[in-house]
């Protein structure tokens, strides 16, 4: 059995070693291409993703985490990244938000989807990729798109990226320029080869350029979507 599958403008082949795989891409099936990515894994490349999660303990997500990572060391020579956020759409523009696991991304999400209805598209909720692309910063979605399972099969360009924290009132503010870097690559992934890793670097100081960064303090409540937008949308001079 095999199949493809992609995002980014890009197609993947896989000859999955077990069959949840396929129904796991649902809804980023491709056509066969001929130049397409081979992402499938062995056997001994699943059993070493057991190493670095210990909590997975079912191979089948084994072998999922194991074709991303391959996918992964694979985007950054198609000028594209993986990005660990939540990643939304209103009115064809995407917010995404960045923040260490926990901190509240997919809650936050939720509040904007409560808020501001069928504008909302969910990017991905967890792992989108990130591409940059004739001077302008991209974001896409992928079938790895966290427990929640939200993720839509569209590339849209990104208006902002938000480092989030909780907070007991709700605050936005630009980002300081200064930690922008160290939080962008706290969240990216960081491929083993070293000229895959020149090139993310290379990417991620382009992002730098195209993108506005915000801080946003945050509770839970309704209100703190409307004041994320608002900020967002209409920029801080």
């Amino acid at each position: 059995m095999e199949f493809y599958t992609g995002f980014a403008g890009l197609t993947f082949l896989i000859r999955p070693n077990y069959e949840q795989l396929y129904p796991y891409c649902r809804g980023f099936y491709r056509e066969p291409e001929d130049d397409a990515f081979d992402a499938s894994v062995t056997t001994e490349e699943i059993e070493a993703e057991a190493d670095k999660f210990s909590s997975v303990r079912t191979s089948p997500m084994l072998e999922s985490l194991a074709v991303y990572r391959k996918i992964s060391e694979y985007l950054p020579y198609k000028d594209s990244f993986l990005f660990h956020a939540s990643a939304l759409a209103v009115d064809g523009e995407a917010y995404v938000f960045a923040a260490e696991s926990g901190t509240g991304k997919s809650t936050h999400a939720r509040l904007w989807r409560q808020c501001f209805g069928d504008r909302v598209t969910m990017v991905n909720d967890d792992k989108p990729v990130i591409t940059v692309k004739d001077g302008k910063t991209y974001i896409s979605g992928t079938p790895w798109n966290g427990k929640h399972r939200l993720s839509t099969d569209i590339t849209v360009p990104v208006k902002a990226i938000c480092f989030l924290q909780r907070g007991k009132e709700n605050r936005i503010e630009k980002a300081d320029a200064d930690t922008v870097f160290e939080k962008l690559w706290a969240q990216t992934y960081k491929p083993a080869e070293k000229e895959a890793l020149m090139h993310t670097l290379r990417l991620l100081s382009a992002v730098m350029q195209t993108v506005d960064f915000y801080r946003l303090e945050c509770n839970m409540e309704p209100e703190a979507a409307e004041i994320s937008y608002n900020g967002m949308k209409r920029g801080f001079k």
